[in-house]
């Protein structure tokens, strides 16, 4: 509601629970409902605390963390708009 606010853990996390929560009282409701759920941190905007707090960073060691097989694809025999796809060059951009 244009209101800022620190939540506790991670963005995303806070967010699931959000929509956790109202699918449960649409639920107890009884009638039908639209829910539009959105992760935040992947829109790369910068709105939000991007990049990762290094609480989090620091969960990790980057380097022992798998790559998926497609992470350096070079999309041969993909559609051609994928080259172009904002995921696809803002992926790159931020890693």
């Amino acid at each position: 509601m244009g209101d800022g606010r620190v939540v506790p853990g991670y963005i995303d996390a806070a967010v699931a629970e959000w929509s956790i929560a109202f699918m449960k009282r649409a639920k107890a409701d009884g009638k039908p409902f639209f829910l539009w759920h959105c992760t935040q941190v992947p829109h790369m905007d910068h709105t939000f605390d991007w990049p990762a707090r290094q609480t989090y960073l620091d969960l990790y060691d980057a380097a022992k963390m798998p790559l998926p097989p497609t992470w350096r694809d070079d999309l041969s025999g993909k559609p051609p708009y994928l080259n172009t796809a904002r995921s696809r060059t803002q992926g790159l951009e931020y890693g």
